[in-house]
């Protein structure tokens, strides 16, 4: 097995091929993520799967290493409440 296949299995969240990782990902988006959480209105975010992954893994609090197997179905409309982010 070729060591960038090993390091997408063992690491998802830190594995690099041609871009970002899902940790660059999530670090380059934290203030508009610190922003989103303190919105008092409704806000749509419309974004890549891999970006959707993070806010989800933001505002609900999954750990880091969950972000990449979060569920992001493709053509959807997904709403996170105040009762979620608990």
């Amino acid at each position: 097995m070729k060591e960038g296949a090993v390091s997408k299995i063992l690491f998802p969240c830190c594995y690099r091929r041609a871009g970002e990782s899902y940790m660059d990902c999530c670090r380059r988006i934290l203030p508009v993520l610190v922003e989103l959480e303190h919105c008092h209105h409704n806000v749509l975010v419309v974004a890549h799967q891999a970006i959707l992954r993070c806010v989800f893994g933001y505002l609900l609090r999954r750990p880091i290493e969950t972000v990449p197997f979060i569920k992001i179905p493709q053509h959807a409309i997904m709403q996170v409440t105040e009762e979620d982010q608990v």
